[in-house]
């Protein structure tokens, strides 16, 4: 896709953090080059840019997932405690199934291998302000094989709980789907109570990873509203 296509008439925040100077270096120089954007902060470890997001709320953040004496999941879960709505990306070397469903259950909004060309990362970036979760090609491949079955996987989901499904699986709280579409958050409950178990799959987790299988997780992800002044 074109990086940041609708995107380009305004300035984006953004924080990265990498525990290595050239990494953090190479990334700000890409997104400058191609995208116009303020790096608010360069942080070489998980403490330093939990503190840096609150603090700055940024647009976006650019974490290394095996961040120094904090990792990037735990930033995560408390950036999304303190209810501040930056978007998160991931970069990993890794391809466990596990770890990629864990960072978006935390809240993430992508995983993208540090093995990817760059064009991946902007990819990435137009994607998550978009609304849009992404994960790496090479990574959703992966999962792919473990599983794939036959047939449409959500047929027997109501309108109601296929919008909820495509909630869940972008990484939204029950309490904010309650407040999207004006329902309680005790109905919420009950529409992920029938998803669970109509799809067979045990927690949120689960519900993830069975997105990415059926390819899913794109193509169902709602446009959430709008962040600091962002315009879709």
């Amino acid at each position: 896709m074109d990086a940041l296509h609708g995107f380009t008439g305004r300035e984006f925040s953004v924080v990265i953090a990498d525990d290595h100077a050239i990494v953090r270096q190479g990334i700000s120089a890409l997104l400058r080059e191609r995208i116009k954007v303020q790096i608010v902060a360069e942080c070489s470890d998980g403490p330093e840019a939990l503190r840096e997001i609150l603090e700055r709320r940024p647009d976006l953040a650019i974490l290394d997932l095996h961040l120094p004496r904090l990792s990037a999941l735990d930033v995560v879960r408390l950036v999304r405690k303190s209810e501040c709505n930056t978007r998160v990306i991931l970069l990993s070397i890794g391809s466990d199934d596990s770890r990629i469903t864990e960072a978006f259950s935390a809240g993430a909004n992508a995983y993208v291998a540090k093995s990817a060309p760059a064009a991946e990362l902007l990819d990435a970036f137009d994607s998550v302000l978009a609304g849009k979760p992404f994960v790496s090609p090479i990574f959703t491949n992966l999962l792919s094989i473990q599983g794939n079955e036959s047939g449409q996987p959500l047929a027997e989901l109501s309108a109601r709980e296929s919008e909820v499904f495509g909630f869940l699986v972008a990484g939204m709280r029950p309490r904010d789907i309650a407040k999207e579409l004006e329902i309680s958050c005790k109905t919420v409950d009950t529409y992920r109570a029938n998803i669970l178990k109509k799809l067979k799959v045990t927690g949120t987790a689960e519900l993830i990873r069975f997105a990415f299988r059926h390819k899913l997780n794109s193509p169902m992800a709602p446009k959430p509203k709008a962040v600091r002044g962002v315009r879709y």
